[in-house]
């Protein structure tokens, strides 16, 4: 996991209507929903950025930055991953879900590949992967930033994001995300993604209403030309 790069993450209100309709959630009396992008704020209008570790859209928006809130607690939410060596590659890239869940790897290559998960100095999974009907599975029980490689191919790369809580999203192709049903209060909202490490902000959620949530970065911030 890179290090945390410390720099301002401006959230900004703006307009709802800009947003597609899968952001016209409900929310209730007792909790509010955060909606929002993560962009590149000097991109250059009409470009597109598509690195496997960088993918920016014509507009700007990051895709597979991991939003999540710390501080609350919620409902466990099951939602076991997949992460399958395919191409020469892992897909999805960025994974994320709520610890208590489990990770399962599959070989859809005709070639021989390794998978390794490591979280810090601990070992996951470090295993060889023969063919799609042999998977390896994982159980994922704390909280972190799994690194996931594979030995035979260095330039394979993933990651798994895994949370304390049920309130957690992943940035669309748009850079675009929601966070539904989330408990009145202030809480730290952090946006992972890495090609920039973590941002960190505050965040109060009102009762019944929708929060708009802007993470902005730029190419001199994260080093990139």
């Amino acid at each position: 996991m890179k290090s945390i790069i410390k720099f301002a993450a401006i959230i900004t209100l703006f307009s709802l209507a800009t947003l597609p309709n899968i952001f016209s959630q409900s929310t209730s009396a007792e909790t509010g929903n955060i909606i929002g992008k993560v962009k590149l704020s000097d991109f250059t209008a009409g470009e597109t950025i598509q690195q496997p570790d960088f993918l920016v859209s014509t507009k700007g928006g990051i895709q597979n930055a991991v939003l999540t809130l710390e501080g609350l607690e919620g409902a466990f939410r099951e939602e076991a991953i997949v992460i399958d060596q395919k191409d020469m590659t892992y897909v999805p890239r960025i994974a994320v879900t709520m610890m208590g869940n489990e990770v399962t790897f599959t070989n859809s290559d005709a070639v021989l590949h390794n998978v390794r998960a490591v979280e810090g100095e601990a070992t996951l999974i470090n295993t060889v992967m023969f063919n799609s009907e042999n998977p390896a599975t994982s159980d994922l029980e704390t909280p972190g930033v799994i690194d996931v490689k594979c030995d035979v191919h260095p330039g394979m790369q993933a990651y798994i994001v895994v949370t304390d809580n049920p309130f957690f999203a992943k940035s669309n192709e748009a850079g675009l995300f929601t966070i539904e049903a989330i408990p009145v209060g202030t809480y730290k909202m952090k946006a992972w993604h890495e090609k920039f490490g973590s941002l960190e902000k505050e965040v109060t959620i009102t009762a019944g209403e929708k929060t708009a949530v802007i993470f902005e970065v730029t190419r001199e911030s994260i080093d990139f030309p």
